[in-house]
């Protein structure tokens, strides 16, 4: 399962959570009778979602509709946990909560770089290349198949955003920022076809390395 549609998911059943919990909010205060409070119609609304039903604050019996509303905020407050605990679940699945805010946060940090250097593979070479570019001052991404060269790459480069994925793929690549990049390094025996030249700047080099 792919992190960044969990991610994408993840934050559709947030958002639909809190939806239902406004209209079961704004239901209920309409249903109940002239002492019913905000208050009263949050807590018929989080105790109807949750299906505990500890005590009805908000009477029902005023109004002919009020059972039928609250039958209708069952099952769809039934769907939307079961979406959104799916959905946690898979969160965790995929990885530790730090190594997947880790990643969110450097996909964040690539996405707002402009004329930078990309380095596909971090061998030896790869290496060389990250570090004569941080003495220069220059912005590069790295990226490597090899997700356990990740780990003790983030302790050398700690500020540099790393990738893990294949750089043949196209769409890595634009994950990566080829489109805006100013030159490609390709190191370590990464085969990189010449067909994502077309996602490259025009002033945007590559180089290659077997």
């Amino acid at each position: 399962m792919n992190l960044f549609s969990v991610f994408r998911r993840l934050k559709i059943a947030s958002a639909l959570f809190i939806l239902l919990m406004i209209g079961g909010t704004v239901g209920f205060y309409s249903l109940g009778d002239e002492g019913t409070t905000w208050v009263d119609a949050l807590y018929m609304t989080g105790i109807t979602i949750s299906t505990v039903g500890y005590h009805e604050v908000v009477s029902l019996d005023t109004h002919p509709y009020g059972r039928l509303f609250t039958l209708i905020l069952i099952f769809f407050g039934f769907a939307v946990l079961t979406y959104l605990f799916s959905n946690l679940i898979a969160l965790f699945i995929e990885g530790d909560i730090k190594s997947t805010f880790t990643k969110r946060r450097m996909l964040k940090q690539i996405e707002k770089m402009k004329d930078h250097y990309v380095i596909c593979g971090c061998g030896r070479v790869g290496r060389n290349i990250a570090y004569e570019l941080m003495q220069t001052g220059h912005d590069f991404v790295m990226s490597d198949r090899n997700e356990s060269v990740s780990k003790s790459l983030i302790k050398e480069l700690k500020i540099t955003p790393f990738m893990v994925g294949d750089s043949t793929d196209d769409s890595f690549l634009l994950r990566l920022g080829v489109d805006r990049a100013r030159g490609v390094f390709v190191v370590s025996g990464h085969l990189f076809d010449r067909q994502t030249t077309q996602f490259s700047n025009e002033d945007c080099r590559s180089c290659e390395k077997n």
